[in-house]
């Protein structure tokens, strides 16, 4: 423990282990870190800050090969989603927001798919797309050294390999002024701009500290991310935001837009006046959108059937049950979640059932325990939707231990459109787990 920053290594199975940096508030709202490529668990110092002042627990990781964690070759941003839950488990949480940055993006995007009975929101800030989307150009708007490196990726894996030793013993060896100036094909003005004192220095000993250990985890953390992610982010139901600069060269922001787009139900901040690094900036802003979904949870689990008031006037076109809605709330963060809930026609729920239907239906409740026996940690309060007609559209979420963000599905009188109701509730069970350590 130094500073109040703690570094300290999770046993995550097979013999591996993962490196953590932990700081802020002790008893804040956990919320991890994925950083981009290659770069480790550091946490910048405004990051730090922003967390002890607003009751944060922030949590950076070092994937797989980098800095102290246990190389893991062939590994995938799927199977990472794993290694979090475990990590979260060892920590003693059952639910944390999460926000990537650039490479990290999609790895965030990964809990968001595969452990959505723990994840409360996700940002993507930043964040690379899947390669080989049809219709969509990867390089578009990319700067000059990271299409090449791409390039040879796929069509030299070999000489990729020898290409990526040598630049991970020249970051080793640069100084921050030697660091900048390596990326200057990826510097758009507002990028250039920023790149300099605290920044660059932290900038250039994170990667430091990444490839530390070799250049292993620098190779498998890109393989992971230019092969399939092992999800499709069309099947994500829990709140996520897209963060992208349209100035940004490292990762165009057609990347950004593509997922804004796929990612069901997202909010976007397609910003002009950012680039790439310039995101580093916008933490502040990214964990007061995280906490506000805390918040939003919190505030269901006071009144989880919306008992404390009427019907809700609703949005255009759509009536909420079983949501945190309080127009009078002094909170104004309470005012913006119903704002954003009711524009985006999503709902999110904790621990009961809600629905959400067209204008034209009227307000229904929806009670517990018609789904039948589930296994342990499936949920406390089950539901099931009671009258909807044919032709209706509807959206109905079952939260186990968080909430589920739904998109609006076609639900038809028999009930089997969809997923089922126990694929819908299906929870992972925690399992004991060797208790975390200081890094050697």
């Amino acid at each position: 423990m130094s500073n109040g920053v703690e570094t300290r290594t999770v046993p995550v199975g097979g013999g591996r282990e993962l490196c953590l940096e932990i700081a802020g508030d002790p008893d804040g709202k956990p919320i991890l870190v994925e950083p981009g490529e290659p770069m480790s668990r550091r946490l910048y110092g405004g990051w730090i800050a922003d967390a002890e002042k607003k009751g944060i627990r922030l949590i950076g990781i070092d994937r797989p090969g980098y800095g102290g964690s246990t190389a893991h070759p062939g590994y995938t941003v799927a199977s990472h989603a794993a290694d979090i839950r475990v990590i979260a488990e060892a920590l003693g949480y059952d639910r944390f927001g999460i926000w990537g940055i650039s490479g990290g993006g999609p790895y965030a995007l990964g809990c968001a798919a595969l452990l959505s009975d723990m994840v409360v929101a996700v940002a993507a800030v930043a964040s690379l797309a899947p390669y080989g989307v049809e219709g969509f150009d990867f390089y578009d708007g990319m700067g000059a050294s990271n299409v090449e490196g791409f390039q040879l990726f796929f069509t030299d894996p070999e000489a990729s390999r020898l290409d990526l030793r040598e630049g991970a013993e020249e970051i080793l060896a640069a100084t921050p002024e030697q660091f900048g100036a390596d990326l200057e094909s990826l510097l758009s003005p507002a990028d250039a701009e920023v790149l300099t004192g605290d920044l660059l220095r932290w900038l250039t000993e994170t990667h430091q500290v990444a490839l530390s250990a070799g250049d292993q985890g620098w190779w498998d953390d890109g393989a992971a991310k230019l092969a399939s992610w092992g999800f499709d982010v069309g099947g994500i139901r829990v709140p996520v935001k897209i963060w992208h600069g349209r100035q940004d060269r490292f990762v165009p922001v057609r990347h950004g837009q593509w997922l804004a787009a796929s990612v069901p139900g997202a909010e976007a901040d397609i910003s002009d006046r950012d680039g790439h690094l310039t995101m580093i900036g916008r933490v502040g802003d990214i964990h007061d959108w995280l906490l506000a979904r805390f918040a939003a949870r919190n505030r269901q689990a006071l009144d989880p059937c919306g008992q404390g008031r009427g019907a809700s006037g609703g949005g255009p076109g759509a009536e909420f049950l079983g949501v945190a809605d309080y127009p009078d709330a002094p909170d104004p963060v309470a005012r913006d979640v119903e704002r954003e809930h009711r524009d985006d026609g999503a709902v999110l729920l904790d621990d009961q059932a809600g629905l959400a239907v067209d204008g034209a239906l009227a307000e229904r409740r929806v009670a517990g325990d018609a789904v039948g026996d589930l296994e342990p940690g499936a949920g406390d309060l089950l539901g099931a939707l009671d009258g909807v007609q044919e032709g209706e559209r509807a959206a109905a979420a079952v939260g186990g231990r968080g909430g589920v963000r739904v998109e609006q599905v076609q639900a038809d009188a028999a009930g089997d459109g969809g997923q089922s109701w126990p694929q819908l509730l299906s929870r992972s069970q925690p399992s004991e787990r060797e208790a975390p350590r200081a890094c050697r």
